[in-house]
């Protein structure tokens, strides 16, 4: 599995229990990640893909906050 599919899975499965935010989700992705190593700048990625998932309609985003689309 892609590490973008990885994150990105992480990303829906955290806002499946509520909102939250980018630094909400970052730590998320991070602790998730924690016996994954990850090479690169994660903050990046997480950025990256809330981008894609926001694009394709399975997030919103609004003022900051994201949350699962319908």
């Amino acid at each position: 599995m892609r590490t973008a599919d990885l994150i990105e899975g992480l990303i829906v499965e955290r806002l499946g229990t509520g909102d939250a935010s980018h630094l909400i989700l970052l730590v998320s992705v991070r602790r998730a990640l924690n016996t994954t190593p990850f090479k690169g700048d994660l903050s990046s990625a997480v950025a990256s893909a809330l981008r894609r998932l926001v694009d394709v309609g399975s997030i919103l985003h609004d003022d900051g906050i994201y949350s699962l689309g319908s």
